[in-house]
């Protein structure tokens, strides 16, 4: 595989940055796709088609997943872009410039390549498999905070209207012991953001491939023993919220301290998992191995 290929990458999303940097009608033709919460601007799309176009000429012969594809046609392909366009499109339509392109290359269901950047801020945070991460060239690695002195960030979800119950089970367990929350709106910036040290922790409850792929590589490669942990099984209602296989936490060191909260029972605290790598093979989308 070309040895340049991860700054071909970023050309081609700061390319397509431009388009949504320069917007002014992002409000303008918004429709509704699953609910009036899921909404898509004349942009998403468009700026998934400019991307499709350059990626697909970098590699012709792999397959295409994206947000805005009403159906995805990857069967059979060993490499495999998985794209968000607009990663926080809520926030591109209300100006609050916190939103990001998302691309990640998967290759025999594992991630390689990674870019997510958000234009507003000129910020571009690549990894590549095995060698770092970075944002616009400088290395990156998470914090080692412990849990009390840890900023949060989550997502709420929101399209998946029945993981709110356990979302807020999840903060009114971890509020009162960690320094506070944050929600940006931005999953694929909210990895990012672990990566580089600005928050030590993020959660949501059911995310989609594009939500995470690139993100997931960045902040893996930005954590020295790399510690990506997740519930086997749901256990209690906190577990039940990330048990799916969409479902994600970051952490950059472990989450024993926080397993130890008054709200985990015993069971729960015997069931997290350490995922070693992220995957993409049919929907699952973790590799989960038990830890004892």
């Amino acid at each position: 595989m070309d040895i340049h290929l991860l700054e071909r990458l970023k050309d081609i999303v700061r390319s397509a940055g431009t388009t949504v940097r320069s917007a002014q009608d992002a409000a303008m033709g918004i429709r509704e796709k699953s609910s009036h919460v899921d909404l898509v601007t004349l942009y998403d799309p468009m700026v998934q088609e400019f991307l499709r176009s350059r990626l697909m000429t970098l590699l012709p012969e792999a397959g295409f997943l994206g947000e805005e594809d009403a159906t995805h046609d990857i069967a059979g392909r060993r490499q495999l872009f998985i794209v968000d366009p607009i990663d926080g499109t809520m926030n591109f339509i209300r100006g609050l410039h916190h939103s990001s392109i998302s691309v990640a290359l998967a290759v025999d269901g594992v991630v390689t390549h990674a870019v997510v950047y958000n234009p507003y801020y000129d910020e571009m945070f690549s990894a590549q498999r095995g060698k770092g991460a970075w944002l616009n060239g400088q290395r990156l690695h998470v914090t080692q905070h412990a849990v009390h002195d840890s900023l949060v960030l989550f997502g709420s979800a929101i399209y998946y209207r029945e993981t709110i119950p356990e979302t807020l089970r999840f903060v009114e367990a971890l509020l009162p012991n960690c320094l506070d929350f944050r929600r940006g709106g931005s999953a694929a910036l909210d990895c990012c953001y672990v990566a580089v040290g600005r928050a030590d922790l993020f959660f949501e409850c059911k995310l989609c491939p594009w939500d995470y792929a690139a993100g997931g590589l960045i902040v893996t490669e930005a954590v020295k023993k790399k510690r990506i942990l997740l519930p086997s099984k749901a256990h209690s209602a906190l577990t039940s919220c990330i048990s799916s296989p969409w479902a994600w936490i970051f952490w950059m060191q472990t989450l024993w301290a926080l397993a130890s909260l008054a709200r985990f029972s015993a069971t729960t605290r015997s069931s997290w998992a350490l995922a070693l790598r992220s995957t993409f093979r049919r929907g699952a989308t973790t590799s989960f191995c038990r830890m004892r």
